[in-house]
Order: C-alpha cells, then structure tokens, then sequence
C-alpha cells in the first residue's frame, strides 16, 4: 500500500465532488470531517476531461512518466544504455515491474534511444534543452522536443524488440 499526505483547498474541493460516483476504487482519503472517501478510476478520468481535455486519460499520464522516467534514465546515463535501466526506473516511478513499465508505459522512440552508442546517444539528446520551462519537471521540455523531432539524418535508431 503507497500512503501519502496531500493538502490543499482546491483538491479536496474536486475529491469531495467526485467520491459519489460509481465504480473501482483508486484510493481513499479522509475529508474534514476525519470520515473516509473513495476515489473511483471514473473520478479521475471526468477530473482530468475538465482540466486537460478529453484526450487526456490516467493511463495517458501514466505513459507520461513512465517515459519520463526512462528519459531521464538516458540522459544521465554515461556509457551503456541498457533497456532494463530504462524499464526499471519507469517502474520504480508508476509502482510497476520493469516488464509492464516497459511494455506498456515507455514510448518505442526512447526505448530506441538504448539502440545508439554512447557517442551518437550524447549528440543527439545534446541538441536538447529544457530552457523555459519553468512548470515543468527537470527533463520534460527536453522530452517533448525529443519526441516531436524526427531521427536525424545519419542516425539510425535502430528497432528494438
């Protein structure tokens, strides 16, 4: 079990909203009133419609931050890239085994990056940067470019399995 203190004004308001609603329970926390609340997997998705879009779903930020994870994984690697260290810091992140975080909350083109040699790897993340991001984590600017850039030309990423 994964406990954690929360607080604010906001996010009580919006988990007072939505502990009537049906379905799984994620988790639950204790209001004002020191009564427990359950937070179900349809709160969290009509939370995020409101505050993202409807595109943005729990499993889509879970992606985020596996892959986030991975990222940074890569960055400070200083030699060998080893996909197993990818997979083990996106799971050690999302509270998963390396398997399912690699398989199903990392993005193929970081899993790739493992493909390139320390030389290649280090040039090409060097181009990146994470100036102006200042409500960001450390490194997501940085992914974001990396993903919206197509393979330079020369470098093979290779495919990994």
């Amino acid at each position: 079990m994964i406990e954690k203190s929360l607080q604010g004004a906001r996010l009580a308001r919006v988990l007072e909203e939505s502990c009537d609603l049906p379905g799984p329970e994620v988790f639950t926390y204790f209001g004002h009133d020191e009564e427990p609340y359950a937070i179900r997997s349809e709160h969290l998705s009509d939370a995020l419609s409101k505050v993202c879009g409807d595109e943005v779903t729990p499993k889509a930020l879970r992606t985020w931050s596996g892959t986030h994870a991975a990222f940074l994984a890569a960055l400070n690697s200083v030699d060998e890239l080893r996909i197993s260290d990818m997979a083990t810091a996106a799971a050690e992140r999302l509270h998963n085994t390396p398997s399912i975080a690699r398989n199903s909350y990392v993005h193929p083109e970081v899993i790739k990056l493992a493909d390139l040699d320390a030389g290649k790897r280090k040039k090409r993340l060097a181009r990146l940067s994470d100036n102006g991001a200042s409500e960001m984590r450390k490194g997501e600017a940085a992914l974001l470019d990396f993903l919206n850039e197509e393979t330079p030309a020369g470098e093979d990423a290779g495919v990994s399995s």
